[in-house]
């Protein structure tokens, strides 16, 4: 099932993949396209005070839904299924700049990943179902 640009605008993101879960075929998998609200445009935004719904992207009017990578994992962990793919769309020119992820550390975040993450504009994440009666993990291309 294709879930492209959807979880991040419904009321409850969780109770529709437990649906999904219920209803896909036995070795089936969810395709999910997620924008990231870690990237570095955003983070930059917000620090500079700046909260600015757009029209598309990842601060979309519509969205209801803000992930990270870690809480997107977790959306999809709390509702039953196993991430097996990770992909990241990344825009060049967007990276965050060492000295803010040094002088954050300094001030005792947990910024360990943010460099990496925050060049992520969206994640595209193949998941399947966990517990179905055996592996439900999709085979790999050779």
């Amino acid at each position: 099932m294709i879930l492209a640009d959807v979880l991040e605008h419904l009321a409850d993101p969780w109770e529709t993949l437990r649906q999904v879960r219920r209803v896909l075929a036995p070795g089936g998998t969810v395709v999910a396209s997620i924008p990231n609200v870690r990237h570095w445009q955003v983070v930059r935004d917000l620090l500079e005070g700046r909260w600015d719904y757009a029209e598309a992207g990842i601060l979309d009017r519509t969205h209801r839904w803000f992930f990270t990578r870690r809480s997107l994992a977790r959306l999809f962990e709390e509702t039953g299924f196993t991430v097996g793919t990770w992909q990241e769309v990344v825009l060049s020119g967007c990276e965050v700049p060492l000295a803010v992820v040094s002088a954050l550390a300094a001030c005792g975040l947990a910024v360990e990943t943010l460099a990496a993450e925050g060049r992520v504009y969206q994640y595209l994440v193949a998941a399947y179902p966990r517990g179905m009666g055996g592996s439900q993990r999709p085979q790999e291309a050779n």
